[in-house]
């Protein structure tokens, strides 16, 4: 015989539910000191790449003005944003 289920067999609801939480990463404090750093490392060699075309001294950096100066400090200073975890994906 089949047994039928009646809302006396199943179990009262509980007031002590707790939603899920949204997962979330954690990054240490430290990676927060690399992120600042690389970006203004970036953001340094960018600058004094372009000091050089404002009429400035010209050996700010080795080679003196080039173009590929600031892209290097673009790549460095978009590295040093995942440190921070702009780019992290939550899910």
């Amino acid at each position: 015989m089949k047994r039928r289920t009646t809302p006396r067999d199943t179990p009262a609801p509980s007031s002590r539910y707790t939603p899920p939480i949204k997962s979330f990463r954690f990054r240490p404090g430290w990676h927060k000191a690399v992120g600042t750093a690389l970006l203004l490392l970036g953001i340094s060699v960018a600058v004094l790449n372009d000091i050089v075309l404002l009429g400035g001294p010209r050996t700010l950096l080795p080679g003196g003005h080039n173009e590929l100066y600031l892209l290097l400090g673009i790549v460095v200073g978009g590295f040093g944003t995942w440190w921070f975890g702009w780019f992290d994906d939550e899910k």
